[in-house]
């Protein structure tokens, strides 16, 4: 059986399994199966989508619409903002050498 130079250059540095893949899918791509970072996420989405719809449905003429489009609003906002942020975050981790 014959293992890849990643591999081996990996396990000579002492990451686990699991530090390999969050490693992969905070650089790369791939989900992030950390239950904070998602938990954290998601309540910072349901926040900005609350504070978009109340903006949106004040300034919006029909207030229907103003839900509607607040929401989609704050969903999009939401979920770009704290993806960048997590990337970032995750990214400088793994710098300093913490592939928890």
């Amino acid at each position: 059986m014959t293992t890849s130079p990643s591999t081996l250059a990996s396990k000579r540095r002492g990451l686990s399994d699991r530090e390999r893949y969050n490693l992969v899918t905070d650089t790369v791509a791939g989900p992030n199966l950390r239950w904070r970072d998602n938990a954290y996420q998601a309540i910072a989405i349901l926040v900005v989508t609350i504070i978009s719809v109340v903006i949106v449905s004040v300034l919006a003429q029909n207030v229907f619409a103003g839900l509607i489009l607040g929401t989609f609003a704050g969903l999009s906002v939401g979920l770009i903002v704290t993806s960048i942020f997590l990337m970032v975050y995750r990214g400088y981790r793994h710098m300093r050498g913490k592939h928890d």
